[in-house]
């Protein structure tokens, strides 16, 4: 629990809330909306800070009692590679360094 905070400055202070980011970065949000993670967690009430970013970034932390689940998702970059993969559907070609 706590608040969220953007440069140290707390910016979603209550339940619901919504924080667009200065210089139109992006957006946060902090509700009960978001697909789980885990569906184990289904039985609890959903607490999930969201940030919707540039070029398709999307971020969501999921806050538990004792826990955070988290997903990261973007949309395809031209000449992205990595970890995650360069989204050509071929799992053969994504390294992990």
């Amino acid at each position: 629990e706590g608040p969220v905070t953007v440069d140290g400055q707390p910016v979603l202070t209550s339940f619901p809330s919504m924080y667009n980011m200065p210089g139109g970065v992006g957006k946060i949000t902090y509700n009960s909306n978001g697909r789980l993670v885990d569906q184990a967690t289904s039985i609890w009430e959903r607490k999930v800070v969201r940030m919707d970013l540039p070029l398709g970034v999307t971020m969501e932390v999921f806050r538990w009692t004792n826990y955070l689940d988290f997903r990261l998702t973007m949309t395809a970059q031209p000449n992205q590679d990595g970890a995650c993969g360069n989204f050509d559907g071929s799992a053969g070609n994504d390294s992990t360094r």
